[in-house]
């Protein structure tokens, strides 16, 4: 067995290791001890590639991309937000979603467009620092887990370069297509302190980027959230 705290590239709780660091930096010495345990609490047993997987062991990654599934997700946010709560630090959520990809399904068949899914999964992971999380939450989603993000101009330049990359053309069938994304940016702690809530914010504010045109991004505003939720 491998014990990692993962990177960009394993996905497996990253971030843990820097917000220790952090932790200790921020409440002194002691905390450095206290924060770094928990991180190691944190860590997932990886087996080697060759080991099968136990019947009933939980996934933790999407098939088709790599990236993090749902549940892992949540739980890699779970323990970034705790470690962010010692430390008093702040950290963002970003929820994205491919522009009309149920039509580009019809267009073009499942096959096909999942293609554009593992191409866009592949830029998200280019953009990203070590100490951030990309997750798959649903056919056409994701979310990157931003941890120390010290201002919410820090996150406001994550999507502003999320928007614009995800809008280059793709290759599928040696054909170059041009398929948009919107986003939504909650930051914690004030757009909420739970995993699922962050993530349930963000993915509101991105509905509302839809609303208002698509291939755009906007951080939660919760009257303005609200309201598109009852709709």
């Amino acid at each position: 067995m491998q014990y990692l705290i993962g990177c960009a590239n394993n996905l497996d709780f990253p971030g843990l290791s820097a917000l220790a660091l952090a932790a200790g930096a921020a409440a002194g010495g002691l905390a450095v001890g206290r924060a770094w345990r928990r991180a190691q609490a944190a860590m997932v047993r990886i087996p080697p590639e060759s080991a099968p997987i136990a019947a009933g062991q939980p996934l933790r990654f999407d098939p088709l991309t790599g990236l993090a599934n749902r549940r892992h997700l949540e739980q890699a946010l779970s323990n970034v937000l705790a470690l962010s709560e010692r430390a008093t630090l702040s950290l963002a959520v970003i929820y994205i979603d491919l522009d009309q990809f149920d039509l580009l399904e019809d267009v073009l068949g499942i096959n096909l467009a999942e293609q554009i899914v593992v191409q866009a999964a592949r830029r998200l992971q280019g953009m990203v620092r070590q100490t951030d999380t990309v997750g798959r939450v649903g056919g056409d989603a994701f979310v990157i887990v931003q941890p120390l993000a010290g201002r919410p101009e820090d996150a406001a330049a994550m999507a502003d370069r999320i928007v614009a990359e995800m809008a280059l053309p793709y290759t599928v069938d040696h054909r170059n297509l041009v398929v948009t994304a919107s986003a939504g940016v909650a930051v914690y702690p004030g757009d909420g302190t739970q995993a699922r809530d962050l993530i349930r914010r963000a993915n509101q504010a991105m509905r509302r980027a839809k609303e208002d045109g698509r291939n755009r991004w906007r951080f939660v505003e919760a009257d303005s959230d609200r309201l598109l939720e009852q709709q």
